[in-house]
């Protein structure tokens, strides 16, 4: 009687009802036409996913590849019911593996060397935080806890650029101008430890979020995202409003085009070296390294850093609305209410790096640039347009052309240089 007990104990598993339904799956499979051949699952199904995939964002070279990697792993279905009865046995969850499955796309890159979200393009412009509270919603602590540490990963990036790099040559730029050693000792605590004290406390919320979402407390882990997301934005913000005061000094001391001249340290020592990997990449890759720089800014009227992309077929456009650093600047903050930053840094003289443009403020020539202006010089074409407006409350544009050597000539224009013939024939109008 023991031994029957035993038995029926064992067999009473819900994991275990997914050996019937595999084995009633496989026969639906062999009853319509899909066998245990790879190829033949593919002729089956790609017809009816590929094109679906396609419309609803894939490039349509993703959408082949995960429709075969997807019929290859098929036929292991009917084999791993050996392993679901050994992790019903062990105690071994299926969630984790189920979890990482659910979040969005969210792979290590063996080109950049880390974790990025390689979402079809319509869904790039979707806050990290946004997908870590679904995933909670759902229950997924793994797949939560995942999409944490990527979104902290994303302010990370963008921070080692903003103050690391940029930051530090304008500052170097401007005391060697002003020849003032004392300038130095005044800016070390805004220049060091000011951000240092927002990096830590975006860091407490970090370890409070991963610690909420371990125990299963929802409400609390979401205060703490948020917490972590304002303390980024806010250092994000004044970072923005400095970099602007900085090359409004210098224009003002020692004309408009030595804004230009600041800025040209931070693309030798750090874009320079980026582009030359950015050439390497897939269009789908440039959009996804694009976006996740920008989600990290906090644009957007939640400043989430939600925005739009959009195929328009020869290329991908991002709407910013506004951005979440010089749109902010120029419009205020739709979060908090506050102001746009006070400010008469803008150049009074139309130049290429402005758009042919007057009142371009400071900071929002570094799109031009580092984006176009220098990039150009070194490519021959602008790696990543930008459609500025000088009206602040319309979005500002930017473009990851599928083919760079088709960018369309109204870029080149843009910044005072003539349209190559090869780039000017047979473009859409837009």
């Amino acid at each position: 009687m023991a031994r029957a007990q035993y038995v029926h104990g064992g067999m009473d598993s819900f994991p275990l009802l997914a050996v019937p339904f595999f084995i009633l799956a496989g026969g639906l499979m062999e009853t319509g036409g899909i066998s245990g051949s790879t190829t033949a699952d593919v002729s089956a199904i790609g017809s009816l996913l590929i094109p679906s995939m396609v419309r609803a964002g894939y490039s349509p070279q993703r959408a082949v590849a995960i429709v075969a990697a997807a019929s290859a792993m098929g036929i292991l279905v009917p084999p791993c019911c050996p392993g679901l009865r050994w992790c019903s046995r062990m105690s071994c969850s299926r969630r984790s593996d189920e979890a990482r499955r659910a979040m969005p796309n969210l792979v290590y890159s063996e080109k950049f060397g880390r974790l990025i979200r390689l979402d079809p393009p319509a869904e790039l412009g979707v806050p990290t935080q946004n997908l870590i509270e679904a995933a909670l919603e759902r229950g997924e602590t793994e797949s939560a806890l995942g999409l944490l540490a990527y979104m902290r990963q994303e302010s990370d990036t963008v921070n080692k650029v903003l103050l690391e790099g940029w930051l530090g040559t304008l500052i170097d730029h401007l005391l060697a101008r002003f020849e003032q050693e004392d300038l130095r000792l005044m800016l070390r605590v805004p220049g060091q430890a000011v951000w240092k004290g927002f990096d830590r406390l975006a860091a407490d919320r970090y370890a409070e979020a991963k610690a909420a979402i371990g125990e299963g407390r929802v409400a609390e882990a979401k205060l703490a995202v948020d917490g972590m997301r304002k303390a980024c934005k806010t250092l994000n913000d004044l970072v923005v409003c400095w970099v602007q005061d900085i090359c409004t000094v210098l224009a003002r001391k020692f004309g408009e085009n030595e804004v230009a001249r600041a800025m040209r340290p931070a693309y030798d020592q750090i874009w320079r070296e980026r582009y030359r990997a950015w050439t390497q990449l897939t269009a789908e890759e440039q959009l996804a390294l694009s976006c996740e720089g920008m989600r990290a800014h906090f644009g957007g009227p939640t400043r989430r850093g939600e925005f739009v992309v959009r195929d328009e077929g020869d290329r991908y456009a991002m709407f910013f609305d506004p951005c979440g650093t010089g749109g902010v600047m120029r419009r205020g903050d739709p979060e908090s209410g506050t102001p746009p930053y006070p400010t008469d840094g803008v150049n009074t003289e139309p130049k290429p790096w402005t758009w042919g443009q007057t009142r371009v403020p400071w900071y929002n020539t570094h799109c031009n640039l580092y984006l176009e202006a220098f990039a150009a010089e070194d490519h021959g074409y602008p790696l990543r347009p930008v459609g500025y407006d000088p009206d602040p409350h319309a979005p500002c544009v930017w473009y990851v052309y599928k083919d760079p050597k088709r960018t369309r000539p109204e870029h080149f224009l843009a910044i005072g240089l003539e349209p190559p013939p090869r780039v000017g024939a047979g473009t859409a109008a837009g």
